[in-house]
């Protein structure tokens, strides 16, 4: 009986001494976000079997987005701040049902289901359109903001930083429409086949869909070259 309550008494002495520590600041958040990504991040998806054994690292991030106010962080950090916000909530979620092949109702998934923001209760719809789309209209956001799927540009093994967001930002864009998986030419047809996100947010890209491309490739398209849209895969970006 004595061995009993020494051990249980020990196992409680341990728990409290080494039970992970919540944020504290925007700058701590980012040091761990880093890690995270680092950790479970690999070629553009993610170890969710990983992560569904042990989400104490992701917990204490869900954790910080959900009691940090986006307005209490400030200008300078907090472009950077929402997009790791977005991609950890998107990681998070998927993990409440995994193991999932494909995110089965995208409309419950991003429209209806909530998630904690700054003591508020929102969808990533939300997030995405009415926090951070409205405060940064930029159209390469739909290159970093990754939503679970093998169709969505690659998810990278870091954070998005303050200091470096807008580097990061237009390295991530020009991976994806560098990638002939991605977008592609049909030079017999005198055809660029397209993610579906070129149509369904067809009015984000000015001055048009061609000018933005060839702003951010390596190479450019040809002008007289005809835009098509290849079907958007929907099978979860997950590291096998």
């Amino acid at each position: 009986m004595k061995k009993l309550l020494l051990s249980v008494l020990l196992t409680a002495i341990y728990t409290h001494l080494f039970a992970a520590t919540p944020i504290k600041d925007a700058a701590e958040f980012f040091i761990k976000a880093d890690d995270f990504f680092k950790a479970y991040a690999i070629e553009g998806n993610i170890k969710y079997a990983d992560l569904k054994q042990d989400r104490s690292d992701l917990a204490l991030l869900v954790d910080f987005i959900g009691e940090t106010p986006v307005n209490s962080v400030d200008v300078y950090r907090r472009k950077a701040y929402l997009i790791n916000c977005y991609n950890l909530l998107v990681i998070n979620a998927v993990l409440e049902t995994y193991p999932i092949e494909k995110v089965a109702d995208t409309n419950k998934f991003f429209k209806k289901d909530k998630h904690k923001v700054g003591k508020e209760m929102m969808t990533l719809d939300h997030l995405e359109y009415k926090i951070i789309f409205k405060e940064y209209k930029d159209p390469r956001l739909h290159f970093v903001l990754v939503c679970a799927a093998k169709g969505c540009p690659p998810i990278p093994s870091f954070a998005y930083t303050p200091g470096d967001v807008n580097n990061q930002i237009n390295r991530q864009c020009q991976l994806a429409l560098d990638d002939p998986s991605f977008l592609y030419l049909e030079k017999e047809n005198n055809m660029v086949k397209l993610s579906p996100i070129f149509k369904w947010y067809k009015d984000d890209f000015f001055p048009s869909i061609p000018e933005f491309i060839n702003a951010h490739r390596s190479t450019k398209i040809p002008h007289d070259y005809s835009l098509d849209f290849y079907e958007y895969d929907w099978t979860l970006n997950a590291w096998k």
